[in-house]
């Protein structure tokens, strides 16, 4: 193994311990092969360790577990207990900002849900906009009663209006980044969990370790236009093919399938669903976020076994909509030689994971396995 450009090497105090440790900030080849810049790897962290004398290997989500023990006069194993019990949700929506925030810390996603508010004395739509949006041009997506006037320069003290839903993501703080290509696309990678990008398909494996979350990412060139739902029918038969699917490919296994769609600031919109899946043995949870751009799109797919204390449909929700289109291509074509997305002979939707045959797929044998000892024992 050789290291190429040595000087990028450092010896700062990472964990704060009073030891030198070691950054090794250049890309690591074996058998001294030059890689492609685009190919370089992340840094790679070597703490150094008093009582063994001798340098062990860490992630950076390791290091700041270390740095923040050291803050804390904990160990390693308690500060990593401690981090988990206050980690419960971090990404859960909030409708409203606190006092104190950053609006560029959060993201804001507009809802099709609508909330009532009651015309205060010096309102107008302007800044009713303002309060609720943070610019007064959205005001004329405020709805007012039938009965109101049609002026919308005329409000009534005590008239209720009604605004659509907004809430906020606070953007992770800690984020590593995720795939970067200058001129094409990023997607945050929270810190915390491990996310795949996927060349061509969605495999699903039982998750082990101390891993709290593992999710797959699969970013592309845009194969549909801006945005394939933009038309509320289209929104529509979406779901109604989901339903279906879910029907057909999983009867009786599948629970609370619920969906999202969401409008972003950037002008694109997210769209989401999720649901319970029943293998006989334990319960899965599934959930799919698409946010689509200009030239690129990406899917965001969570699935693991369900845990009653954290959301994973929050973590995918706010991956995929930190996905940044920079208008470029990032080189991940869509075509003949690709391999089709698992489900897409399935539905009307072949750009998209059809997760419900996923299911069907991954637990079909486990399920009837189940179904026969349970028969066969009655």
């Amino acid at each position: 193994m050789s290291i190429e450009l040595p000087d990028t090497i450092t010896y700062p105090d990472l964990n704060g311990d009073g030891y030198a440790d070691m950054r090794v900030g250049a890309p690591v080849h074996i058998n001294g092969a030059k890689a492609i810049e685009d190919d370089y790897t992340p840094p790679s962290y070597l703490l150094w360790n008093p009582l063994l004398e001798q340098f062990a290997y860490k992630t950076e989500k390791e290091v700041e577990n270390s740095r923040q023990a050291v803050a804390n006069g904990l160990t390693d194993e308690e500060q990593e207990q401690k981090t988990k019990r206050e980690r419960k949700d971090p990404f859960a929506p909030v409708q409203e900002l606190p006092e104190w925030a950053d609006s560029e810390d959060y993201i804001k996603l507009t809802g099709d849900k609508m909330r009532e508010y009651e015309v205060q004395e010096g309102d107008n739509l302007w800044r009713i906009s303002e309060r609720f949006y943070g610019t007064g041009y959205k005001w004329p997506t405020i709805v007012r009663a039938e009965d109101a006037p049609e002026d919308p320069n005329v409000l009534q003290v005590g008239e209720t209006v009604f605004v659509p839903e907004v809430f906020y993501i606070r953007k992770d703080p800690y984020s590593r980044g995720g795939l970067r290509s200058e001129g094409s696309f990023q997607i945050e990678q929270p810190d915390g969990f491990h996310y795949y990008f996927l060349d061509d398909d969605v495999t699903y494996g039982w998750w082990e370790g101390d891993d709290e979350n593992q999710i797959h990412c699969l970013p592309v060139t845009n194969p549909v236009g801006e945005n394939p739902f933009h038309e509320p029918e289209e929104w529509e038969a979406f779901q109604a093919e989901a339903v279906r699917c879910s029907e057909e490919l999983c009867p009786g296994k599948v629970s609370n399938l619920t969906f999202e769609k969401s409008h972003m600031e950037d002008g694109c919109e997210l769209y989401g669903y999720s649901f319970e899946y029943d293998t006989g043995k334990e319960i899965i949870e599934y959930v799919d976020f698409v946010k689509f751009g200009r030239n690129n799109m990406a899917e965001v797919i969570g699935v693991r076994e369900q845990e009653p204390n954290t959301v994973l449909v929050n973590t995918v929700r706010y991956m995929a909509a930190s996905f940044t289109d920079y208008g470029g291509k990032p080189g991940m074509g869509w075509g003949d030689d690709t391999i089709p997305n698992v489900g897409a002979d399935q539905w009307e939707y072949p750009y998209l994971h059809n997760l419900f045959e996923a299911a069907k797929e991954q637990f079909a044998n486990t399920s009837d396995s189940v179904e026969k000892s349970t028969s066969e024992s009655s």
